[in-house]
């Protein structure tokens, strides 16, 4: 097949991620799901993406083969596996993430992204966000997904460091129930940077 540009954008855009669905790609490429699948299901039969379904009504998850990393020029190693405890935190982040950069026309960078990066710098046992969302004149913004409680203890680590950091804008927490909200509200109350906002995977 004839591998475009847009094509070597979408693995390394895939690639930011770990996976995605057929769905989210289409959305990338902004056309219809028949489209993009259409392309998906070609660079999956070129040799450039691998498929697997967890769950038998959840959709199938692409992510780059070791060709397909190769060819999408892309400096961050494709994943050997998908990781089946954070599957579905992750799934609902590839759409948090594309809802947001719709929203408010700004730029977002992975965990994956920002790991690798201090990983690079021989630096790996920080907290991470699950993302950065990037807006014009403004630093950024730190973006959590949290579909589950972490220990009281963590989690105010977690609070305070984000409260100390001065090269960021805000922290934007996305909760998934209410017993996870009100968690994260005890936890930042002392804190004016953070924002919590419950969050349903759209359609």
């Amino acid at each position: 097949m004839h591998l475009t540009e847009r094509d070597r954008r979408l693995l390394q855009w895939i690639n930011g991620h770990g996976f995605v669905t057929i769905e989210q790609a289409a959305k990338w490429m902004a056309v219809c799901y028949f489209v993009g699948w259409r392309r998906v299901s070609q660079l999956t039969k070129a040799g450039y993406l691998q498929q697997q379904r967890f769950e038998h009504a959840a959709p199938r998850v692409h992510w780059l083969t070791h060709q397909g990393w190769k060819i999408s020029g892309d400096h961050l190693k494709a994943p050997k596996a998908i990781n089946r405890v954070t599957y579905f935190h992750d799934t609902m982040l590839v759409d948090l993430s594309q809802n947001l950069t719709a929203e408010t026309g700004g730029g977002f960078t992975t965990e994956r992204r920002l790991r690798a990066n201090l990983v690079s710098k021989g630096r790996t046992k920080r907290h991470l966000p699950d993302g950065l969302l990037h807006l014009d004149g403004q630093k950024p913004i730190a973006v959590e997904l949290e579909n589950s409680v972490k220990a009281s203890s963590r989690l105010r680590k977690i609070v305070r460091d984000y409260a100390a950091n001065t090269k960021l804008e805000a922290v934007w927490y996305f909760v998934t129930s209410d017993d996870v909200r009100r968690a994260v509200e005890k936890a930042t109350k002392p804190y004016s940077r953070f924002q919590i906002r419950m969050w349903e995977r759209r359609r």
